[in-house]
């Protein structure tokens, strides 16, 4: 009992520092305090531009303007993507036959002219990463996957316009230049008139799949305003125009090319023309008629 009566003593560091006092109180009231001012000292302060958990990236300003850059970039980022895998796969389906089927009939491509496609390919893929977004954010929205009837009905639109206007050169030059009905599949590469159709041909198809399925307005600036593609394309038809007409014996010397008669000369202008023609039309075609749902759906509720 004469406990219950005694005054407890405590003793309080004093939070400037010094060596503290001993005080009278009630122990728990003073624990309990202690407790919550310690509570608040580990408390953790949030500055300006920390992330929290419920955040991807951070930002700096007060408005929520950074989330539409986000979104810019992440669809030019998109729609880049879709493009390369549509170039890529309708290269790859264009050189399987040349280098394939036509491979069977003695068709071959020499060393430079291999190189060549190779350093245009490459050197083009590296320019069309250069494409910058819209300063606005536009209302449509990309496809979200590459297996979407527009990408799909594109690319076998595409391939077999580039396939059947090459079989049709192939046969023209054929004609104007008969093979023998078993070629020497194991001979070195000797420049003739089929040849050196095939590798302007395919070099031209190549051109073709990167400007007609850059896919520009409205998440990315166009192509006329990507320079450096445009200069290139601009250059490598250029390159082809004089391949074809003969107007450069060096080129043709360099390229392994053999100059084109009258008359298969314009075959064969004819059918490059003809086939950027109808990739074009083809590609606008199925992007009219196979838009992305999401995307009318919420221009519809806009």
């Amino acid at each position: 009992a004469q406990r219950g009566h005694e005054r407890e003593h405590v003793f309080v560091v004093d939070a400037g520092g010094g060596e503290g006092e001993e005080k009278e109180g009630g122990g728990v009231a003073l624990r309990e305090a202690m407790a919550e001012v310690q509570a608040e000292q580990n408390a953790r302060v949030v500055k300006l531009g920390d992330a929290s958990i419920a955040s991807p990236f951070t930002s700096k300003f007060s408005s929520v303007l950074c989330v539409c850059h986000v979104v810019r970039q992440g669809r030019c980022t998109l729609v880049t993507t879709h493009q390369m895998f549509k170039i890529l796969a309708l290269n790859s389906l264009v050189n399987a036959y040349a280098l394939s089927i036509l491979y069977l009939e003695g068709v071959k491509f020499g060393d430079a002219q291999m190189t060549a496609q190779g350093l245009l390919t490459a050197a083009l893929f590296l320019v069309i990463s250069l494409a910058k977004p819209l300063e606005r954010l536009s209302a449509e929205r990309p496809h979200a996957s590459i297996f979407n009837p527009y990408l799909v009905g594109s690319v076998v639109g595409q391939a077999s316009v580039h396939l059947a206007l090459l079989a049709y050169v192939v046969a023209e030059a054929t004609t104007l230049a008969p093979r023998d009905a078993k070629p020497d599949l194991e001979a070195e590469f000797e420049a003739d008139l089929l040849n050196s159709a095939v590798f302007v041909f395919c070099s031209s198809l190549q051109l073709c799949t990167f400007a007609v399925n850059y896919r520009g307005r409205p998440f990315m600036k166009n192509l006329s305003e990507n320079k450096p593609m445009l200069y290139m394309l601009g250059v490598g038809l250029l390159c082809l125009l004089a391949l074809v007409v003969g107007s450069s014996d060096d080129l043709l010397e360099m390229l392994e090319v053999v100059p084109f008669p009258p008359e298969f000369r314009d075959v064969l202008l004819k059918s490059m023309l003809l086939d950027w023609f109808l990739a074009f039309l083809w590609d606008r075609a199925c992007r009219f008629c196979f838009p992305n749902r999401a995307s009318k759906a919420a221009m519809g509720d806009s």
